[in-house]
């Protein structure tokens, strides 16, 4: 089967709804990320809008001019994010490790990239599949299935490789944030440091 480019330009348009899941309701503040490219945010994840099953189960406050998290903003359900940095208030980790309260205390700090408009990094809803959609990018340097792959747990204190949670990591040049119609996340880094 030969892929006209208008076969190609139509499939193209029904995938870049970025991860907007038909089956649930959106939260009032849900945006697409596409539409904050360049802002510096902070993103976490949202697990009030998780359990209530809502599109936007990922959280941003806008960044102070000191560089800390401020007032909420919108929620989306993926992201990708240039020249990141792993946030987390260890008092907070502290306590959510020791009471198991959880409160927004972790998260990534980034600018909203221009590939969240971008044909080739277009953002796959099936997690069995990677989070990148008609994409292999094996090729792109850095980029491996599964090891740059980053976790986060109170009781560890820091974001690390997933599976190596003695290596924390505090940056990435480039991190996908999503969170899946299973309503898991998962986090994904070029160049984790």
């Amino acid at each position: 089967m030969k892929l006209t480019e208008a076969k190609l330009k139509q499939l193209i348009k029904e995938v870049v709804m970025e991860a907007k899941y038909s089956d649930r309701d959106s939260h009032n503040r849900y945006v697409d990320a596409e539409s904050h490219i360049g802002q510096k945010m902070f993103f976490h994840t949202d697990r009030t809008t998780r359990k209530a099953v809502k599109n936007g189960m990922i959280g941003t406050y806008e960044i102070t001019s000191t560089g800390s998290p401020s007032k909420t903003s919108w929620k989306t359900n993926a992201a990708i994010i240039d020249d990141a940095t792993f946030y987390v208030a260890e008092s907070a980790a502290q306590r959510t490790a020791a009471t198991g309260h959880r409160t927004v205390h972790a998260g990534v700090v980034g600018t909203v990239s221009k590939d969240n408009a971008s044909e080739e990094w277009t953002l796959s809803p099936d997690e069995k599949k990677g989070p990148w959609k008609m994409q292999d990018l094996s090729h792109k340097p850095n980029f491996s299935k599964g090891d740059s792959e980053i976790e986060y747990r109170p009781d560890v204190g820091f974001f690390y490789l997933k599976g190596q949670p003695k290596k924390r990591i505090n940056k990435a040049d480039k991190v996908y944030f999503q969170a899946t119609e299973a309503n898991n996340y998962v986090i994904t880094a070029i160049n984790p440091s």
